[in-house]
């Protein structure tokens, strides 16, 4: 139809100046699940569906409580409430657009249970209190170095929130301040799993095994390869 030959034509034009095909479409696959998405949360990608399932096959304890910091799409969180049996999910972001749309993901998989399954609020890692403690924290938080933001392509560089990309000079900003918040979030014996730069995983652990990081009272436990080869996720433990 000529309704349909003019979408597409827009459609067409948007792409061709290097926004996201994610954005364009308003939705995208991740893991068995269709999700809403919108500009300029961060598109899902491959890798954190990789995160999802190693946390889904880590993860024995039932119920577990669950906090996902930095949500965006709420994709993490929703997974792992839809996942793992017994599952309680709190998610924090600084965005309101992520907060809407995670709120919206979850009421589209998790349905019914959404209420008491997950809740989505607008928080900051740094001044995030909650009412309870969790016993998994996740994260895939800002962590592109600064001067690698240059290398991006177009469609992620102009189009994506460069909060949820860049992490600092070193990437390691919203990362360090995860980590010592985790003794005030985590039960002991918490476990932390974050989505990071390659980079990290051996700054994360010298940073850890500081004499003056000692008193955190977290200790590095592993880190894991993405399916490209890249050391990119990293798993935390609370004593």
């Amino acid at each position: 139809t000529v309704e349909q030959a003019h979408d597409f034509a827009t459609k067409l034009q948007r792409r061709m100046k290097h926004e996201p095909i994610q954005y364009i479409l308003g939705q995208w696959d991740f893991l068995d699940y269709t999700v809403a998405i919108r500009s300029p949360l961060l598109c899902p990608r491959p890798e954190t569906e990789e995160l999802v399932m190693m946390i889904v096959n880590d993860t024995t304890q039932s119920p577990v409580h669950i906090l996902d910091v930095g949500c965006g799409t709420g994709v993490i969180g929703i997974s792992l409430a839809d996942m793992l049996t017994d599952a309680t999910v709190r998610a924090i972001d600084i965005e309101p657009v992520a907060i809407q749309t995670s709120n919206e993901n979850a009421k589209r998989i998790l349905g019914s249970q959404t209420e008491y399954r997950y809740q989505a609020t607008l928080a900051s890692a740094e001044n995030f209190s909650p009412d309870r403690r969790f016993d998994v924290v996740v994260s895939n938080p800002p962590y592109i170095p600064q001067l690698d933001m240059k290398t991006l392509s177009k469609d992620v560089l102009h189009f994506e929130s460069e909060q949820a990309l860049c992490g600092g000079v070193d990437g390691m900003d919203v990362i360090r301040t995860i980590i010592r918040q985790l003794p005030n979030w985590c039960n002991p014996g918490g476990i932390c799993w974050m989505e990071v730069d390659p980079t990290h995983p051996q700054l994360i652990q010298e940073w850890l095994e500081d004499s003056k990081s000692l008193d955190l009272g977290v200790k590095f436990e592993s880190s894991y390869e993405d399916l490209y080869g890249k050391e990119r996720f990293v798993k935390l433990s609370v004593q």
